[in-house]
């Protein structure tokens, strides 16, 4: 953005500022702070920098406001049964495609937890997909459950660049990863994007602000695990969906593999209070370690990204262009059972091709399951 920025100056001789004069959106704010401040770096000039804030508040003092919010929270961890028939027609979802921000294969899915009235942002209100706050809550309730987090600017408040690699070995003796608080950054190259991201912050080229609320934290810092393998577990509410354990990147789940982590989820989902699991879909990255124990790492929460991405799809497996319609009809028929409902899914928009043959595929699958089951 700031090289776009700088080209307008240069070929229209107009000067465009980005001002950051909006501290109530701190990540809108910070964003145009560090373009003002590589507009400068371009032009071979000095960043000018604000000063930084110091606040010595602990991250379990800024988290009791939160607590005290959750746990107040009084609804069933599980709805009751719903004892209705429910109609998921393609023609009837057709005014929440433009909604959709990710692919129209989420679109089932949605359509489902609504007619169930399912809210898709109350959980919005915790901010959990933030995973600064999700690690603190979550690690309140069950201590084992996601590694010890912290976040960046707070820990590393008046520590020079220098000293930041030794600070953070002090911190996280068993070894440590920087990750974004926002946004997908698990994977095997966390690594890598932890060593870029600190010779970015050693090189001066990031400008740390200062901690601010936990929710203005850019970047964490987390405990490293030594990880075997990765798995994705999914939930609705206080209950694991079984059959949908998957490895995260590859391969297939071997006979009873799904015990352990779905054994270890439960046990956390067990712990978690009502204001955290009523109405949530969850999907679990969930990590089996070279000492054979179980961690997750990260928490995907369905439907709390209704902003950018609506649809309470916490995981990318149901609207996978492979497998989206084998686990949306998987999910359906745990509704089905957990709820004491009956789904039925009708294409019936034949102008929309990709959609209605989708529609088709999760009833068929839904249909050969079933079958199964009988």
């Amino acid at each position: 953005t700031a090289r776009l920025l700088n080209y307008i100056e240069q070929t229209s001789g107009a000067q465009v500022k980005p001002i950051a004069d909006a501290p109530d959106y701190p990540l809108e704010n910070r964003f145009y702070e560090e373009v003002s401040n590589w507009q400068q770096r371009h032009r071979g000039l000095a960043p000018i920098h604000p000063p930084r804030a110091t606040d010595f508040r602990t991250e379990a003092t800024l988290l009791e406001p939160l607590l005290h919010q959750i746990e107040p929270f009084t609804s069933p961890r599980c709805r009751g049964a719903v004892n209705s028939e429910i109609e998921l027609r393609l023609s009837a979802a057709l005014p929440l495609l433009p909604q959709l921000a990710a692919t129209t294969r989420a679109l089932p899915l949605r359509q489902a937890f609504l007619a169930l009235d399912f809210d898709e942002q109350r959980l919005g209100r915790w901010r959990l997909e933030h995973k600064l706050v999700q690690a603190l809550v979550f690690r309140q309730y069950c201590a084992d459950s996601l590694p010890l987090t912290h976040g960046l600017d707070r820990l590393t408040q008046g520590v020079e660049s220098r000293d930041l690699r030794a600070l953070l070995k002090q911190k996280f003796p068993s070894g440590f990863i920087i990750k974004t608080a926002l946004g997908d950054c698990s994977g095997a190259e966390i690594d890598s994007r932890t060593e870029a991201a600190l010779a970015w912050i050693e090189s001066g080229a990031r400008f740390a602000p200062g901690p601010g609320a936990l929710v203005d934290e850019e970047f964490i810092v987390q405990e490293r695990k030594r990880i075997r393998r990765e798995y994705r577990v999914h939930s609705i509410e206080d209950r694991i969906i079984g059959d949908l354990t998957v490895h995260r990147h590859q391969g297939l789940v071997a006979p009873g593999e799904r015990q352990g982590p779905n054994e270890y989820v439960q046990r956390i989902l067990n712990a978690l209070p009502s204001g955290i699991v009523a109405g949530a879909h969850l999907a679990w990255d969930v990590a089996l370690l070279e000492d054979t124990g179980f961690s997750a790492i990260e928490v995907n929460i369905g439907g709390l990204h209704t902003r950018w991405n609506p649809g309470f799809h916490a995981s990318g497996f149901f609207h996978h262009k492979d497998y989206g319609a084998i686990y949306t009809a998987r999910l359906l028929l745990f509704l089905e059972s957990t709820y004491q409902c009956c789904i039925q899914v009708i294409a019936d928009a034949p102008e929309l091709f990709e959609e209605n043959y989708f529609y088709s595929e999760v009833a068929d699958w839904k249909q050969r399951f079933s079958r199964a089951i009988k």
